[in-house]
């Protein structure tokens, strides 16, 4: 299920286009850069929220893919907080690598 936020910032970046697209002419390409923007934002977005470790990479590999996927986010003005971040990160793990990563953080306190 959507979270409340995830779902109002679609909404507002939906409402954004449709508002711009009755104050600028059809031909106009501003338009287009503002419904591309969007597009790209929300599949990014989507594509964060759905990040997951592929089987046989590794981990660095995982984390460079992740930063990536961050630092376009940041390309685009959207800004993700630090927690979430985290969370997502966290998430995108294996049950297996999962349990290894909480078992190496609790012994290397």
């Amino acid at each position: 299920m959507l979270s409340h936020k995830v779902l109002f910032d679609i909404r507002h970046q939906v409402s954004c286009v449709v508002r711009n697209s009755h104050k600028e002419d059809v031909g106009d390409p501003r338009k287009k850069f503002l419904t591309k923007s969007i597009d790209t934002r929300l599949n990014l977005k989507r594509k964060l929220y759905r990040f997951q470790l592929k089987r046989g990479l590794a981990i660095d590999e995982h984390m460079n893919n992740y930063t990536k996927l961050l630092t376009n986010l940041v390309n685009v003005d959207v800004s993700i907080e630090e927690e979430e971040k985290v969370l997502i990160l966290l998430n995108s793990l294996s049950d297996e690598e999962y349990k290894t990563f909480v078992l190496t953080l609790i012994n290397n306190k």
